[in-house]
């Protein structure tokens, strides 16, 4: 690696895109990380390379990313176990956000459900990805 880029490197941060206010009570970087693709092929299924996968999780907060964006549909019900695995316990400034409505019937395949995700099913997808308050 060459001196240019290692002293690039030490300057890159996601707080260098600014901050935005999810409803007026919290604040994060505007650069965040999509946890879609940390899963297998097709958005379905355990990623190939979960090692890799840990990895960048841990990459995307040294970096300065405070805010993780997931579903239960990428996998489905996949992507929140490796985030839980790379970065618990969460930095305080953490925030990850999840969403349902999507049914996956197989890789590559979505079909969105008239019906949002019900009440009984949240406590299922918050375990995953290991709350403490």
């Amino acid at each position: 690696m060459n001196k240019k880029a290692v002293s690039n490197e030490k300057e890159i941060s996601a707080s260098s895109a600014g901050e935005v206010s999810l409803g007026g009570e919290l604040s994060v970087h505007r650069l965040g990380f999509g946890a879609m693709r940390i899963t297998g092929e097709g958005i379905w299924g355990p990623p190939r390379d979960s090692a890799g996968a840990l990895a960048v999780l841990r990459r995307a907060v040294e970096l300065g990313v405070n805010f993780i964006d997931t579903a239960d549909s990428y996998g489905p019900r996949v992507s929140e176990e490796p985030i839980a695995k790379a970065l618990a316990p969460y930095p305080e400034d953490l925030v990850i956000a999840t969403k349902g409505g999507w049914n996956r019937p197989g890789p590559d395949h979505w079909r969105i459900v008239k019906k949002v995700v019900r009440r009984a099913e949240l406590p299922k997808l918050i375990s995953k990805v290991q709350v403490w308050s």
